[in-house]
């Protein structure tokens, strides 16, 4: 069938027909977008809606991984953990102190496998290990938790690590 030559094109029986075409041009690349867009921290994370900012409500007023005392440990009240980490992982160590302590110091120790901790501070540590600590604000004060890695470690080498909390 042709077309006789001086006939107009064809015309859109309805307009709606028209414009859900442009929509759906338009809205193509916004979705390409959206769909490229990389996902946030807290996506990754698991969570399902954003959780917010948390800000600590106290400063810690003691030194983490302070110097062993020379005078032995006699006369102080500690609570402690020992723990190892395989590797470059992180290990997660606490305590759980009584109601009303108040923590004076923290001491901090490592050592290769199977080998008496030795003093690890601040200023040295024989393995390198990076550590931090949370007095969380949710038990009160109450609950420490201690984190420790060790980032140049091989990958099947273990540490051992402990913390002592010492308290009034």
């Amino acid at each position: 069938m042709e077309r006789p030559p001086n006939q107009a094109p064809g015309v859109w029986k309805s307009p709606w027909i028209l414009r859900g075409a442009i929509a759906a041009i338009a809205a193509l690349p916004v979705i390409a977008y959206l769909s490229w867009t990389p996902a946030s921290w807290w996506e990754r994370s698991g969570f399902l809606s954003y959780p917010g900012n948390y800000v600590r409500l106290a400063d810690n007023h003691y030194r983490l991984c302070r110097p062993w005392p020379k005078a032995g440990w006699s006369g102080q009240q500690l609570s402690g953990r020992i723990g190892w980490i395989t590797g470059k992982g992180n290990q997660n160590l606490a305590v759980l102190l009584p109601p009303g302590a108040r923590i004076t110091a923290i001491y901090c120790g490592a050592a290769p496998a199977h080998a008496a901790l030795h003093e690890c501070t601040n200023a040295h540590c024989p393995e390198s290990m990076r550590t931090m600590v949370d007095d969380g604000v949710y038990t009160k004060g109450r609950g420490v938790i201690f984190n420790v890695r060790v980032p140049e470690a091989a990958p099947r080498t273990r540490t051992d690590v402990g913390f002592w909390v010492a308290w009034k």
